[in-house]
């Protein structure tokens, strides 16, 4: 894959925070998996700590390009877009 997008569950409407801690680490590796180099990864969700304290072991996998906060309906999730690096 060359581009692909995520919204994560945030743990409130759908999932949980200790679901999340399993799914998060599985779908960054999934995405390892799959991403050609030069990959997009586009992923957004409210989940900021955990997500970014999940992020150390890709680091050489994908080079972190943009990070932004956004505002939903009171709440305040980040977009993070990546670049897949290496193959």
């Amino acid at each position: 894959f060359d581009a692909i997008c995520a919204d994560l569950p945030w743990g409130q409407l759908t999932g949980s925070h200790t679901e999340n801690e399993v799914l998060y680490p599985a779908a960054l590796s999934e995405w390892s998996r799959v991403a050609a180099s030069g990959a997009r990864l586009a992923v957004i969700t409210h989940e900021v700590n955990l997500f970014e304290a999940l992020l150390e072991p890709f680091a050489r996998l994908w080079a972190l390009r943009d990070s932004f906060m956004v505002f939903q309906g009171g709440l305040h999730p980040r977009v993070y877009v990546f670049e897949r690096v290496g193959r």
